[in-house]
């Protein structure tokens, strides 16, 4: 197995599982030198014809960056951001904030080929023809630096997850549990000190509590009218998007509230903000949002992507989308696996 293809593995939903298995087996910390950033996970040995997820997780080590670099003899480089001069990984030629803007700009940049193509393809001639090719040529070039870009991008928001994760750490939990257990003895005193306080005043002014209850209307009933409207426009849009579905109805689920039902089987109706073409072959479709602010994913495998035309069909458009809700990363996601799981409304 070549370099190229090993690394093209590295991409595969299985080694993704493993690696994420070995994470929560071992935690998020360096087994060397116990820092949090930079996490891999590192293979002890490699067997011939094994694919990387293929080993039992006795053969994972996780690793920093650094020590995982010290263990394959690799000597370190540093490297600066192209754009603002920021020091970062040398895994990336730019800081998080620069790949994000460069993305933006490239998607304008995008837009304003496909709207020059489209004008120019109304008047037929040869050379309209050849502006054409040479736009679409350009096009292409951008698509494919934007999937470069997007991929870096992905790579970088799994480093920083990675970072932020880090107090899920047995060790750091541990190390908080004395701070809370004060805090709750603290925090029992005091609601012990203010109950007592509470039955001494009831003891002494009854009378005076029992004639207010009597003259004063009743709390409930005031905060019940005044939620009311709000209620009412808080639910406007979800049963408008209810209304659409017919009979999958009863699965319907509004995007803001899908983070309570990872697991279940449900249908959501929301704008597809953006279509993305990986470089693994997988598309992904980011629902209420732009990458990495999206509500929701929705995934094609490489393998079934043969079965969908062109998903940037899409874009800016409003869908009804049904599966089984999952968790990535953080992120909830449904995995599409036929045509008939989306639909356009």
């Amino acid at each position: 197995m070549n370099k190229a293809e090993y690394s093209e593995y590295l991409n595969h939903p299985l080694w993704i599982k493993k690696k994420e298995e070995a994470l929560r087996h071992y935690g998020r910390v360096c087994q060397r030198c116990g820092s949090s950033t930079d996490i891999n996970v590192h293979h002890k040995t490699y067997s011939p014809g094994k694919m990387p997820w293929e080993y039992p997780i006795e053969n994972f080590q996780v690793l920093c960056e650094e020590c995982h670099r010290k263990k394959h003899n690799i000597t370190p480089t540093t490297k600066i951001c192209r754009t603002c001069g920021k020091q970062i990984s040398d895994k990336y030629d730019y800081c998080f904030s620069c790949y994000k803007s460069l993305n933006l700009k490239m998607e304008n940049r995008v837009r304003n080929l496909e709207t020059q193509i489209s004008a120019i393809g109304r008047e037929t001639s040869a050379a309209n023809a050849n502006e054409i090719k040479r736009l679409r040529e350009e096009r292409e070039t951008m698509l494919a630096n934007m999937r470069r870009i997007q991929a870096s991008l992905n790579s970088l928001q799994e480093d920083r997850q990675e970072v932020q994760t880090q107090d899920d750490h047995p060790e750091k939990r541990s190390n908080r549990k004395p701070e809370v257990f004060i805090v709750l003895i603290i925090l029992g005193l005091l609601t012990g000190a203010f109950f007592f306080h509470t039955l001494r005043s009831e003891s002494n002014t009854e009378s005076t509590l029992v004639s207010e209850a009597v003259s004063t209307p009743p709390l409930r009933a005031v905060v019940s009218r005044s939620n009311e409207p709000k209620e009412i426009k808080a639910l406007a849009k979800p049963d408008n998007d209810r209304m659409r579905l017919g009979e999958n109805a009863k699965d319907f689920v509004p995007i803001s509230q899908i983070y309570r039902h990872i697991g279940r089987v449900i249908t959501t109706v929301a704008m597809v903000s953006q279509v993305i073409y990986a470089e693994n072959g997988n598309v992904y479709l980011n629902l209420g949002g732009t990458y990495p602010n999206h509500k929701l994913a929705l995934v094609i495998f490489k393998g079934d992507k043969v079965k969908f035309g062109d998903l940037k069909y899409f874009e800016n458009r409003l869908i009804s989308a049904r599966g089984k809700l999952s968790e990535f990363m953080g992120r909830p996601q449904i995995i599409i696996r036929s045509p008939s799981q989306i639909e356009g409304l």
